[in-house]
């Protein structure tokens, strides 16, 4: 004989061809699995963050009133550091700190009284905060203090605002 014919070379090839197929499954589990060992590791880490106290502070300089914005902080007592720190007064006091939330100041345009309010909403924050000041003064009676940030009248700290972007 001089090889196999036609017909077991065709079923040899489809051997092969099943051989090469559940091989390729395999791999293809394989890779699947890999990627959702992987998965399952970056969700981990990404709930060791968001149950990570992140904290913010808000200090006021009670010469001129400014307001001195710290978040992304690991612990209370830095963020409160860190906000009197950048007050840069003696004088100086802290006006509210938070972790993991939002904290927006409205204050009254004549006097000196502020109106801290922390939510995890930087929306419900601002308008919680106005709401305050507005029924104590009027709604054209009150500011809203503003800063820089992602959210531009809310101080927002913790893993869902961005604090893991702050070294």
């Amino acid at each position: 004989s001089y090889g196999p014919n036609l017909q077991q070379r065709m079923m040899m090839d489809r051997q092969e061809q099943n051989y090469q197929s559940t091989e390729n499954m395999q791999i293809q589990r394989q890779r699947q699995q890999a990627w959702q060992a992987k998965e399952n590791a970056i969700q981990a880490q990404i709930e060791r963050y968001r149950s990570t106290p992140y904290y913010g502070s808000l200090a006021v300089n009670p010469k001129n009133f400014d307001i001195y914005v710290v978040t992304g902080k690991i612990s209370e007592q830095s963020s409160a550091n860190k906000a009197l720190e950048l007050c840069g007064d003696s004088e100086c006091r802290i006006l509210k700190t938070f972790a993991n939330s939002c904290a927006a100041v409205t204050y009254p345009i004549d006097s000196h009284e502020f109106f801290v309010v922390v939510d995890r909403s930087p929306q419900k924050a601002v308008s919680r905060a106005a709401t305050a000041c507005a029924s104590k003064y009027g709604v054209d009676g009150c500011t809203i203090s503003r800063h820089e940030g992602r959210y531009p009248y809310a101080a927002c700290s913790g893993y869902e605002y961005g604090a893991y972007t702050k070294k």
